[in-house]
């Protein structure tokens, strides 16, 4: 098959929906499959990148995210290009102008369009309220993008009415937008029961649509050797002694990082050698360095970003990956983190199909004491580590990359 994948988000940008794009690539690729990426680029022009298979849409600087350019919509150039290159589907990510410029090359061309449900932007825009000039701009795109009847245009308007509150108006958008645009999909993907969940209540009689769950794949990290480690631990003052509590991804308000700062002295008490490190990087990481230094609390660590390929490096020392995030879809880093037999300790029970209650981590309310609690719980017991542990890598390793990716195959066969 001949895939053309569309994404808002690409390299060098570092997030959760690159790291979806690249496994997807690389999977069909092995699977036999020739795969397009449809990406923002960093100016004014179409751009010539050395892979051929990869096309970057004219941008210009500013958007929804801090990181990311705004692509400029519908170049005619581009539709001509995907034209040539006759696809067997499209498959997009983000609700964006590239997603939509699939979304319109879609039915322009008369392919099946998939649509990946990828970012919880209703839980998003909560953080980042002005938000909304990009959100009314998105919508007011869609009779661009897709074929629409008079009924479809008048809630297209009517969700695009100023109303009070910016948040409430947000989120009202963002509601309005999906449902009008996965109903003009052939199917939606969902990492989560959550995402299934959410999708459904949103529904209305006039825009439906049919959900299937497939998390994304992940494969083992790359694992660290003896020296890896010893230079990790030397660089971070971390002992032998000391007990690693691990968050990895981006450090964004919207992923509920505070709690990990505010459930550390009642941990500290439990066990005294527990130390939390954070890995990874973004806006609120001065926020969050500064209230560690309020708190007085030398046991906190904040590395940067680091490759993925090292990601096993941090982890292979974890006693716990604490994970407070109520705005993910699926965290491939908890898929991640069950790999490499770290048990899990998370907020969200919906958001993740690799995380069983009891199994492999717990489950904890959305309050520092809470989880505290869970957490202390692993580390006071040598032989419950163990078990979650083993218990962890046995459920990831069933949601293979190669398994993931050759269902997502058998979906376009059956919309085809």
């Amino acid at each position: 098959m001949k895939i053309g994948i569309f994404t808002d988000t690409y390299h060098p940008s570092i997030n959760g929906v690159v790291s979806v794009v690249d496994i997807l690539r690389h999977n069909f690729t092995l699977l036999g499959h020739e795969v397009f990426v449809f990406a923002p680029g960093e100016g004014l022009r179409i751009e010539q990148t050395a892979d051929v298979h990869v096309y970057k849409f004219p941008t210009f600087k500013g958007g929804l995210f801090n990181d990311l350019n705004t692509p400029l919509f519908f170049p005619p150039m581009l539709l001509n290009d995907i034209k040539k290159l006759d696809l067997d589907v499209i498959h997009f990510l983000t609700p964006g102008q590239v997603g939509l410029m699939g979304l319109y090359a879609a039915h322009e061309l008369k392919i099946p369009v998939v649509s990946e449900y990828c970012t919880d932007l209703f839980e998003y825009v909560e953080h980042y309220p002005f938000a909304l000039p990009v959100l009314i701009t998105a919508l007011l795109l869609l009779p661009l993008a897709i074929p629409m009847t008079k009924d479809q245009l008048f809630e297209l308007y009517r969700s695009s009415r100023p109303r009070l509150g910016i948040g409430k108006w947000n989120k009202s958008l963002i509601r309005d937008l999906m449902t009008i645009l996965h109903s003009s999909c052939n199917t939606v993907i969902v990492h989560s029961k959550k995402s299934a969940r959410q999708l459904a209540s949103w529904q209305k009689d006039e825009f439906n649509y049919r959900t299937y769950l497939i998390p994304t794949g992940v494969d083992p990290l790359p694992k660290a050797n003896q020296t890896e480690r010893d230079e990790f631990c030397k660089k971070y003052k971390i002992s032998p002694t000391d007990e690693v509590v691990i968050y990895v991804g981006r450090l964004s308000q919207e992923k509920n990082l505070d709690l990990l700062i505010d459930m550390m002295p009642d941990l500290i008490k439990k066990r005294p050698n527990a130390k939390l490190i954070f890995v990874g990087d973004f806006d609120y990481r001065e926020t969050l360095e500064r209230n560690a230094k309020k708190s007085n609390n030398a046991r906190i660590i904040f590395t940067g970003r680091m490759p993925r390929e090292k990601l096993g490096i941090p982890l292979s020392i974890a006693k716990v990956f604490a994970f407070p995030s109520l705005s993910d879809t699926q965290g491939l880093v908890l898929h991640e983190a069950a790999l490499a037999g770290v048990p899990i300790v998370m907020c969200d029970p919906l958001v993740s199909e690799v995380v069983k209650n009891g199994e492999n981590g717990f489950y904890c309310k959305n309050n520092a004491k809470d989880m505290a609690n869970k957490i202390a719980a692993i580390l006071n017991d040598d032989k419950l580590q163990k078990s979650m542990s083993a218990k962890g890598k046995i459920i990831a390793g069933r949601l293979s990359e190669k398994a993931q990716a050759k269902k997502i195959i058998d979906l376009y066969k059956k919309i085809s």
